[in-house]
């Protein structure tokens, strides 16, 4: 009788998440189509040298995630080439769009176990990726709510400064392990035991940080390839991609967050844009983003076809 219960709550669970994400995308095509009358009203035109050049840097910080994960992943003992490791990620990376990541993490699995690595250290890797994944946007968005200029939020800058102390203490793995476990136990599940070192947290948290700064350049030139915006919305903007990529990770129910992250952009967007403009950014962001993933995953494909045949082994062959 509970198998049945359990069945009938996860096929229900299934079908909510799907209608959730169908009402999201419904709402944003009419916001979007809503709004075209009033974008072809303001005349937009777009630089595609600012254009070509903030899909340059997105790809490159998209392969600094790549090699972020190569060095947590050398950090636990999964040791691969760095070729590989630029092939795995990106066809893990690509089944994000897969409600759920489950396949995403399968991939890594998969294709580790094939190169002989240790479950417990890629599952180790794996955790540390996903705390990274989860913690470094809070980060991003509290050092870049330190620099916004508004009047409006001076208040709320040194209880900034203290969230991001308390996150760095609440990061320590003598600290957020056994919590961590407690709430493991109360839903009857196995413990984790995990040899993480905190400066290896250190370490991966400060080159994300980095990555962000600069995926958020990305993103500010994005927005002038079409529009002129001062350098002074940088951290603004910065602060709104970093919540929105929490929102849509958290988000598990669509595809790569989608709808989420483009409804909590367009809502912050609106503080500095005319909503039709942010409309078109927080979409044309999503095509943006969507296109330097699939062009990645494309040369990864490329990649491992070439290597196959040997013809990049003349490159990467030990001497």
């Amino acid at each position: 009788m509970l198998n049945i219960t359990t069945a009938k709550l996860i096929l229900i669970l299934k079908k909510i998440k799907k209608v959730i994400a169908l009402v999201v995308i419904i709402f944003l095509t009419y916001y979007l189509f809503k709004s075209i009358g009033e974008i072809q009203s303001l005349n937009i035109t777009f630089n595609y040298s600012w254009l070509l050049i903030s899909f340059a840097v997105l790809l490159f910080v998209i392969i600094n995630q790549s090699l972020i994960w190569f060095i947590i992943s050398r950090l636990y003992n999964c040791k691969i080439e760095i070729r590989e490791n630029f092939i795995i990620w990106n066809y893990a990376n690509i089944l994000k769009y897969v409600p759920g990541r489950v396949l995403a993490y399968a991939a890594f699995y998969h294709f580790y176990g094939e190169k002989n690595v240790s479950k417990t250290n890629l599952s180790l890797a794996l955790y540390i990726d996903l705390i990274g994944n989860i913690i470094n946007p809070f980060f991003i968005f509290l050092i870049s709510f330190l620099f916004i200029d508004l009047e409006i939020l001076n208040s709320y800058k040194v209880p900034s400064l203290v969230l991001i102390a308390l996150l760095l203490v609440l990061i320590h793995p003598r600290i957020f392990i056994p919590v961590m476990n407690k709430a493991l136990k109360y839903l009857k599940k196995d413990l984790i035991s995990l040899d993480v070192k905190f400066r290896h947290l250190l370490a991966v948290l400060l080159l994300n940080v980095l990555n962000w700064f600069i995926y958020g350049i990305a993103f500010y030139m994005l927005a002038n390839s079409f529009s002129t915006i001062e350098f002074n919305y940088f951290f603004l903007i910065t602060c709104a991609l970093s919540l929105s990529a929490v929102a849509g990770f958290l988000a598990f129910f669509t595809p790569s967050g989608l709808g989420v992250r483009e409804g909590i952009l367009i809502l912050i967007f609106n503080l500095i844009f005319p909503a039709p403009v942010s409309a078109l950014l927080a979409i044309l962001s999503r095509l943006w983003q969507v296109l330097a993933e699939f062009t990645l995953f494309a040369m990864a494909v490329l990649v491992d076809v070439l290597g196959k045949y040997g013809i990049l082994k003349l490159f990467f062959s030990k001497k």
